[in-house]
């Protein structure tokens, strides 16, 4: 789920559990923590294996950190991120990045090509069009084309690793499409560089999973009543990122706007439901799970079905019911909770209903 990093609190980190297991790791007992802490706007959730209690609470100070770090480079919240400072650069200046930055932005201009521009680092000019960042607003034509120039390719020069320019007053790196799948993959680089045995994140809604927890699931819900469980999704090593409005809901003078930008357009992508992308890394879960969105059902069924190790589900408002669509690699891993629901499986150039029907 692509969400807009808000003005957030600094860290605040609550030890809220510890248990001892036994039985891991060949024999050796082992420290489950969990940690719970408000960052970039939304809830993390953190659980951490070690081979005793102290060193999984050191490991989880590392990610943690690692997650602070992240939000003091890439927030558009806080003047003093470097992301902030580069949009205050003045047009035709050189911008030296720094080498995290340099990486960051290497993965979500990578995806920008890979999607045709469906997903976009540079958006930040629709963004502010909107009104995304303060309850919605529906842009004039005039200002919305001017938006939509600022935010294009050539409004940016990145020149990586050496320099950053803006081309134009009005462009600026938006970071709320990746931010926190960068977070989590620094996060989790930092647990497994202290030899931690396994690790759990909820980070907003987007997961990531590390190491060997059998019967790790999460439930995917029906796009238009968030308390209604549509399907379990059993996780496995890497992430997974959920786009849709049900999240940021936002309307203007009583009619709804979604959120979810099409960098193309300039204009709010069609809102068909819920996408869900599952890939190795979180930074790229995040950003195609917004791409993904933004190109519809169809196109990002057939986008995934391409790329081996993305998969996708698409949850679709029907007209009595939902209807649900993914990609072969998740065979095993989807249960239907709905009566009389079935996961219709994507092909080339057809999908065929599964004889998986909720009980």
């Amino acid at each position: 789920m692509t969400l807009l990093l808000q003005a957030p609190p600094r860290l605040l980190a609550l030890l809220v559990g510890g248990l001892v297991l036994g039985g891991v790791a060949e024999g050796r007992q082992s420290a489950l923590i969990e940690r719970r802490v408000a960052a970039m706007g939304t809830s993390l959730v953190l659980e951490v294996v070690a081979e005793d209690r102290a060193k999984a609470l050191a490991a989880s100070e590392l990610a943690l950190c690692a997650i602070e770090d992240t939000e003091a480079r890439l927030s558009t919240w806080r003047a003093d991120s470097e992301v902030s400072r580069l949009n205050r650069t003045a047009p035709g200046v050189e911008f030296a990045p720094s080498q995290e930055l340099c990486e960051d932005l290497e993965r979500a201009l990578h995806w920008r090509n890979q999607t045709g521009g469906a997903f976009s680092p540079t958006v930040l000019p629709l963004v502010r069009a909107w009104g995304l960042e303060n309850g919605g607003a529906r842009p004039e034509a005039r200002p919305l084309e001017r938006a939509r120039a600022a935010s294009s390719r050539g409004a940016i020069a990145f020149s990586l690793p050496a320099a950053i320019v803006r081309r134009d007053r009005a462009a600026g790196l938006a970071t709320g499409g990746f931010g926190k799948g960068v977070a989590l993959d620094r996060a989790a680089a930092a647990l497994e560089s202290q030899g931690v045995q396994r690790a759990f994140f909820n980070f907003g809604g987007q997961t990531l999973l590390f190491g060997a927890v059998a019967g790790t699931t999460i439930a995917l819900a029906d796009p238009d009543q968030r308390r209604r469980p549509v399907l379990s999704l059993s996780l496995r090593s890497g992430s997974c990122a959920t786009s849709g409005n049900s999240e940021q809901e936002l309307a203007v003078d009583g009619a709804a706007l979604s959120h979810l930008l099409d960098p193309r357009s300039g204009a709010p992508a069609a809102d068909f439901g819920s996408l869900t992308v599952c890939a190795a890394s979180a930074t790229d879960a995040d950003c195609l799970s917004t791409a993904l969105f933004v190109l519809g059902p169809e196109a990002a069924l057939k986008f995934a079905h391409q790329r081996p190790g993305i998969d996708v589900v698409a949850i679709l408002r029907g007209p009595s019911e939902v209807r649900v669509r993914a990609t072969s690699g998740l065979r095993g891993r989807l249960t239907v909770l709905l009566a009389g629901l079935t996961i219709e499986w994507y092909q080339p150039s057809f999908s065929i209903p599964s004889t998986q029907v909720g009980s």
